[in-house]
């Protein structure tokens, strides 16, 4: 079989007999191969139709923790639990009918406080499964040492909504290089 760029070849078949036809039919092949490869998922995750809608985030709350800690409220109660460790008395930015907790789960990220300005978390906006797990991706940022910013403590915080469903009983939060930072089941 010959290729359409080697001048005097053999006879070509019928895939190669036009100029571009067998680089063409590969390339065409590559991304069927690789479109299938996106859709079916890769090591185990697959892609689902929930999307990760941002409620709240700021670099101010009330928690004091030291490290990132992930929550998952699932009802009234356990939201109005979360709110209180962030937001002071009647400060709530989100109210609590705003959440239909038959359909919704409300999950928060807290990265605890921080020495200056310059912090930030937040979850990106895809999801994706990994077993029976729903898999939320955390990216997290801090200040350049040539940067200046304010010598004020912070507590970043961000809260999202996503659809609740039976595919999943877990939600793993992973870092944007996909280290496993928590897995809390879903309650």
């Amino acid at each position: 079989m010959g290729f359409p760029w080697i001048a005097g070849g053999r006879r070509q078949s019928r895939l190669t007999q036009h100029r571009y036809g067998l680089p063409v039919v590969m390339l065409f092949i590559a991304v069927i191969v690789y479109a299938g490869i996106i859709n079916s998922g890769c090591a185990g995750r697959q892609r689902l139709d929930v999307d990760v809608v941002g409620l709240a985030s700021g670099a101010h709350s009330q928690d004091r923790g030291r490290d990132i800690r992930f929550v998952v409220a699932s009802d009234p109660d356990s939201f109005r639990a979360l709110i209180s460790r962030i937001f002071p008395p009647d400060r709530s930015p989100v109210d609590v009918d705003e959440i239909d907790f038959e359909s919704q789960l409300v999950i928060a990220a807290l990265m605890g406080v921080c020495p200056t300005a310059g912090y930030s978390i937040s979850f990106d906006k895809t999801t994706g499964r990994h077993g029976n797990a729903l898999e939320i991706r955390v990216r997290t940022s801090s200040p350049s040492a040539e940067r200046a910013v304010a010598q004020v403590t912070t507590s970043p915080y961000t809260l999202a909504v996503v659809d609740r469903s039976s595919s999943y009983s877990r939600i793993r939060f992973v870092s944007a290089d996909g280290r496993e930072l928590r897995v809390l089941n879903v309650p």
